[in-house]
Parts: C-alpha cells; structure tokens; sequence
C-alpha cells in the first residue's frame, strides 16, 4: 500500500510540475493538458491543439503565448474560448476546422499572424476588444457572415478570400499594407472599406461591388482589378504604381478615375470592360516603362499628358467611331518599344498582357523607334461621329 501511495505522489509530483513548465511546446490532446496550461499566464513556447475528441475547448487562464497558437485538424471541436487572452507574439492559427461554430476572444489585442482558413460552419468573427496589432490577417474559406473588430493600422499581408457569405468588411482603420493584399471571391456584392488605406506594395482585388481607397496614393508592385461589379472605380490620390496596372472583366464598369497618376513602372492594361466606352482616367499619366495595353469596345481614348512609353502599344476597339490616323502619326515618338498596335471596329479585342488576353494571329504589329516627346489626346467632332487622335508638341 506504501508503494502504491509514493507512486501517485511521484506521479502528481510529476504532474505539477509538468504543470509549472510554461517554456516547451506542448500538444495538447485533453481538457486535463488545457487546464494544467491554464496555470501559465504568459506561456512562451507552442501550443498545438489537434484531433482533439473534446466539442468545447475553454483555455482559462491563458493571457499571452510568445509563441504560436496552432488549432489544426480539430473535427470535433465546435467551440474554443480564449477568455483572458491578450496577445500572442507569434502566429494563433485556426487551419482545417470544419465544425467550428464559434471562437471567443473578448480581450485579443495584438497577434503576430492571424490565420482562420477552412471553417466552413463558423457565421462570425469577432475581435471583441479591437485587434490593434497584427503582421498578417488570413480569413479564407469560412461561412463567416460578419467580420468586426479589425482595428490595425499596418500590416503586412492581407487576404479576405472565399468566404461565399461575407458580404461587407471594414477595414478603415488600415493605412499601410507593406506586402500584399488580396480580396476575392467573397459573396456576390461585396464591399470593402479600405477609405484611409495610403500605401501598399500589391494588391489582388476581384469580384467586388464596392471598394472604397479615397486616400491611396502610392503602390511599390501590382495593382490588379479582375471580374468586379462595381460601376465605378475611383483611387483619386493615386500618383505611382511602381509595376503593373491590370484593370479587366468588369462587366459593370462605366467609370474609371487615376486623376493624380503621373507614372505607372510596369505595363498599363484595360481591357474586356464592355461599359467603358470614355477612357478619360488618367488626365497626367506621362511614363509608362511597360507596354500600353488598352482593349474593349470604347469610342474615346483620352491620354493628353502621356509622352513616354517605353514598352509597346496595343489599341484595340471595337468601336467604329474610334480612329487610329493620330496615334499612328505619334508612335515613333511616344513608344520606345518595339510593339506597336493600334486598331478600331476589332470583332474581338485581345490584349498583349498575359492573363487578359492574346494576341490575334491575323494582327499586324509595327515597330516604333526613339525621338522628341509628343503627348497623345483626342477630340471629337462634334456632330460627327468619327473620333480623331491627335498629337501636341509637350
């Protein structure tokens, strides 16, 4: 009997301390691993939570982990609550949890990435207190109907993909994105409130109603468009792009307004955007070190301050009442590169721009060479319908 009691105090001994060590990883397998967890209010190493057999997983206690978080492959599991969490240094990730009904994390505030992706049966996520503090937000692949309480000024990724119920998210309060950032694929007439957004490096927009980027102004990579619903698409303090524009398959798109861009460091391609039929975006757009590329069914281009295209051409209309007599005139000194397009009443409009189109095989392409700086801009006569491209010495 002596033997059998100094065993299971060896064995709580163990245990407790076990208990005490809030440094190793740990994977964590029952509600018992959980609650001798909870005696860590700072924990720094990490926590895997995976094929757990438990519907509720409660983490009372935990306050900060400085490593990561990790709920991966957890099937079972429709609740987890984080009450008295505030901060984890590293990532706290939610992968692969398909019957998870709801997260509760009323006092997160900062996490170094934060990861929901395959959730199919979670309606809402919610950052109770305000996540103030984040490198990277991923929210991909849920049934989640609201998103709140996103309060970061900078991060660096940014993804809101695949949720088919999310219809709105507000993300006012971001103003620098220093990676990338892609929104997609999200519920039919979704909008994004990105107002005070100022700088970014890429950015991947598609099948969006409405999106608001009223004080952007600078962009380090891409900017991308591709199959939106909006009407209208508006970055008025827009000045640089330092790679390529890609504005295309906006069925709905009537409006396209860059007032302020002067310099565009890739290619410029608009294209497959049936509604636009005045392309008068881009008053002071004067370089573009990539190829011009501008395809649709539009009768008026409109490039008054443009005299530096050091990649190609490729204009193609389908409209009659567009005429390439100017542009053709202009070529050799606007374009440096060695592709040259331009075409009006075109059954089908291909772009040059891989991903937007291709190139017809029965196009002619001209060459361009070097010279003085022209600006391109056109008029239209009135009472006439033919539109006339001309050229004025800068």
């Amino acid at each position: 009997m002596k033997a059998i009691i100094k065993c299971i105090t060896l064995a709580a001994l163990v245990s407790f301390a076990t208990a005490l060590d809030c440094s190793t990883d740990v994977v964590i397998k029952s509600q018992a691993d959980i609650k001798a967890l909870g005696t860590c209010q700072v924990f720094a190493g990490k926590i895997t939570v995976s094929q757990v057999p438990i519907e509720e997983l409660d983490f009372t206690g935990l306050q900060e982990v400085r490593g990561e978080m990790l709920f991966t492959d957890i099937n079972s599991v429709t609740k987890v609550s984080l009450p008295d969490l505030k901060v984890v240094s590293g990532g706290l990730k939610f992968e692969s949890v398909r019957d998870l009904h709801a997260i509760s994390m009323p006092k997160l505030i900062a996490v170094g990435n934060f990861v929901l992706s395959t959730a199919p049966a979670l309606t809402t996520l919610e950052f109770s207190a305000g996540l103030s503090q984040a490198n990277a937000i991923t929210v991909s692949d849920t049934t989640a109907t609201e998103v709140r309480g996103i309060n970061v000024a900078k991060v660096q990724t940014l993804i809101v993909d695949n949720n088919h119920y999310l219809k709105n998210v507000n993300l006012s309060s971001i103003t620098d994105i220093n990676d990338s950032v892609r929104i997609a694929a999200n519920a039919p007439g979704f909008n994004v409130d990105l107002s005070n957004l100022q700088t970014l490096k890429s950015a991947d927009f598609r099948n969006i109603e409405n999106i608001l980027l009223s004080n952007l102004n600078k962009i380090d990579g891409d900017l991308t468009f591709i199959s939106n619903t909006f009407s209208s698409l508006d970055i008025p303090k827009l000045k640089t792009v330092a790679k390529t524009i890609t504005i295309g398959s906006s069925n709905n798109l009537s409006k396209l307004g860059m007032q302020e861009l002067t310099f565009v460091g890739g290619a410029l391609s608009v294209g497959d955007n049936p509604h636009l039929t005045i392309i008068d975006s881009f008053p002071k757009l004067n370089e573009v070190d990539g190829t011009v590329d501008i395809t649709g069914g539009y009768d008026d281009l409109q490039l008054p301050s443009l005299t530096d295209v050091r990649g190609g051409m490729n204009l193609q209309t389908s409209s009659k009442q567009f005429s390439c007599d100017g542009v053709n005139k202009v070529r050799t000194t606007v374009v440096k590169g060695n592709s040259y397009l331009c075409k009006s009443a075109v059954a089908n409009p291909t772009s040059t721009i891989q991903g937007v189109g291709k190139l017809g095989k029965g196009d002619s392409i001209g060459a361009a060479s070097s010279g003085s700086q022209t600006a391109l801009f056109t008029i239209v006569e009135l009472g006439v319908t033919s539109l006339f491209v001309a050229m004025m010495l800068a």
